[in-house]
């Protein structure tokens, strides 16, 4: 759970988790507030699959990727996304759309590794 509990979004996060008979797993504030240690703690959790608001993906895309690193699937979503991640990620991206007026999610897409430098 890397979205604040305020954020619709964050239901991205914890109703799937717990309704597929999953953990939901709470990273420590200062490990939320720092992209590489959030990586870190991500990598020793084993964590799966993680939503995070756009501002924070974007600046974990950034950041040298611990290995091995258990994620498979990063969300992101409540902002434009500038940048794909790097080809040297290891889990995929998907950029998720929902007005909250309507619905969470509307629509998302795969985002693929970046290719080139401008976003």
């Amino acid at each position: 759970l890397t979205a604040g509990v305020a954020f619709d979004a964050s239901t991205w996060e914890v109703w799937p988790s717990l309704a597929s008979g999953a953990c939901l797993v709470v990273p420590p504030d200062a490990a939320r507030a720092e992209p590489a240690q959030l990586l870190q703690w991500m990598a020793r959790e084993a964590i799966t699959t993680c939503f995070m608001p756009t501002p924070l993906a974007e600046a974990v895309l950034r950041e040298e990727w611990p290995r091995p690193m258990a994620l498979r699937a990063l969300l992101t979503g409540g902002d434009a996304l500038h940048h794909g991640p790097p080809a040297s990620v290891p889990a995929s991206l998907f950029n998720h759309y929902g007005p909250t007026e309507s619905t969470v999610v509307a629509t998302f897409t795969p985002v693929p590794p970046a290719t080139r430098d401008d976003g």
